[in-house]
């Protein structure tokens, strides 16, 4: 998790920290191109999918995994 992490920071800094002039903390925290572009590019890490297809496979397991609770119930 860590090399992640690391990972994740050093293409924060060379994407948007070090291309972009901000006046100020707010105005950095809206710049949301680097998080809507991370979300939406195919990562080796998880077989060339999106970090968005992989949170949905894991939100419809969990809506699975509920209603198969409740059924038993």
């Amino acid at each position: 998790m860590q090399a992640f992490l690391e990972s994740w920071f050093r293409y924060l800094k060379e994407r948007v920290i070090w291309r972009n002039e901000f006046e100020t903390i707010d105005q950095a925290r809206g710049d949301r191109r680097l998080l809507d572009h991370y979300h939406d590019r195919p990562h080796l890490a998880i077989d060339y999918r999106t970090p968005r297809e992989v949170r949905q496979t894991w939100v419809d397991a969990r809506e699975e995994f509920d209603g198969l609770q409740k059924q038993a119930a």
